[in-house]
């Protein structure tokens, strides 16, 4: 059905071509997360915060399939970066909580993610990824 709907859409004047694809064997199964899951193996798979859900394979073999991509090469800490609010001044890019900001692209967001996390440490080992969130601000540090 999606492919079907897909193959109807148009993206800067480019058709789009998409097929139905079978699930692989179950020998090739790409990870599936346990019925029960283990605090051990969410700890390990799953970014869980207020906006965001993260669910991805680890590096372990008896656990998940091997990776198929060089995703490992972008994003080698596996998850996605939180999103970081910038503003322009006249030495660059500086982290703000104020209104007159844009987040970071990805990939820019990547290249500085250590520089931007020993910034925003505060109190947490690693910055929650709804950091910047007015939304939940006042409930990071329980």
């Amino acid at each position: 059905m999606l492919a079907s709907i897909w193959n109807d859409v148009v993206i800067d004047k480019y058709p789009v071509v998409a097929c139905y694809m079978s699930p692989p064997a179950n020998d090739t199964v790409i990870g599936t997360m346990p019925a029960e899951a283990s605090q051990e193996w969410r700890a390990v798979h799953v970014r869980e915060s207020q906006y965001c859900l993260q669910v991805v394979r680890c590096k372990d073999c008896n656990c998940c399939s091997p990776w198929r991509s060089s995703l490992l090469h972008l994003l080698p800490h596996r998850f996605l970066p939180n999103p970081v609010p910038a503003k322009p001044n006249d030495e660059g890019m500086v982290i703000c909580n104020t209104d007159s900001h844009v987040f970071l692209p990805l990939f820019i967001n990547l290249q500085l993610n250590s520089h931007v996390q020993k910034e925003e440490m505060g109190a947490f080992v690693i910055p929650p990824y709804d950091l910047h969130c007015p939304s939940v601000q006042t409930e990071l540090v329980k």
